[in-house]
């Protein structure tokens, strides 16, 4: 009874969530399309839904996008051994940075394994800053450590320390996926009923006082976002009909294609966690994505 209570809040709470933040971004469309950047993806797919639209007016404008995805993306599902879901999902987001206008070369799959990066998180930071001293990209984009997704908060956690130790300076800047999608809630799992109220009730209110927040329009450039993660088939669709096969539904792809996408400023120096111990709480048991 509670969880039917507090899921029919959240989804009314939700869209007046989005359009305060929102209401308090700043515009700052014209600007980001001449800077050069490189987006770092945790799997294939969070490239399209995080900042998709961006990615094509970069590179509409001529403008230098480089893109690296962390993991493999093979434990979104668990497949028959006669599919390599890992080679699938290479595929797929060869085929949708393609859409968006990203150059061949442009496209770096480390090959992580999914659902394990905060395991690898020394390495990555190695080579995202090689990435960026060789590139010397205006910005970095990353998943936000907002995200209750271990993986999320892991590369997220890992460009901080990488941009933090570079010897370009890149400005940092992260894109909410799950924080955008399902809400400023925490996650509170193994709490007291209490102890969990009083943070629901707590995140609920200091939602309103928004980050700051940078807005991209989408514009024109919606359609090209849309057939970027069309092209990531594999999260849409069932590619085993005999098996339990979980996809992105409707309310997140709309949460994610909106007028506009959400970038949040980070001080890579001030602000940077350095181990999982200092992100919050990540109990939820899901790889995909």
């Amino acid at each position: 009874m509670l969880a039917e209570v507090r899921h029919g809040f959240e989804r009314a709470y939700k869209p007046l969530w989005r359009r305060s933040v929102i209401a308090q971004g700043t515009d700052v469309t014209a600007e980001h399309a001449t800077r050069s950047c490189i987006v770092f993806a945790p799997h294939p797919d969070d490239e399209s839904l995080g900042c998709g639209g961006l990615i094509a007016r970069k590179r509409d404008a001529g403008t230098a996008v480089r893109v690296v995805v962390a993991s493999n993306g093979a434990r979104s599902h668990i497949t028959s051994s006669d599919l390599d879901l890992a080679a699938v999902r290479a595929s797929e987001v060869a085929e949708a940075c393609r859409i968006l206008g990203v150059e061949p070369d442009d496209l770096v799959q480390l090959g992580f394994p999914d659902g394990e990066l905060a395991g690898f998180e020394d390495a990555l930071v190695g080579r995202i800053a090689d990435e960026i001293d060789e590139h010397h990209p205006d910005d970095v984009l990353v998943t936000t450590t907002r995200d209750w997704h271990p993986d999320h908060q892991a590369l997220g956690r890992a460009v901080r320390r990488a941009v933090a130790r570079t010897s370009w300076a890149p400005r940092l800047l992260e894109y909410p996926i799950y924080w955008w999608v399902e809400g400023p809630w925490r996650r509170r799992e193994g709490r007291t009923r209490w102890s969990y109220g009083a943070g629901y009730a707590a995140d609920t209110v200091t939602a309103f006082a928004a980050p700051t927040v940078h807005l991209v329009a989408t514009g024109h450039y919606l359609t090209t976002k849309r057939r970027a993660i069309a092209a990531h088939r594999s999260q849409l669709q069932p590619l085993e009909l005999d098996r339990e096969w979980a996809v992105i539904d409707r309310s997140m792809r709309a949460a994610l294609t909106g007028r506009y996408e959400v970038l949040l400023p980070v001080d890579a120096v001030r602000d940077q966690p350095t181990s999982a111990n200092d992100a919050p709480s990540t109990l939820r048991p899901t790889t995909s994505v």
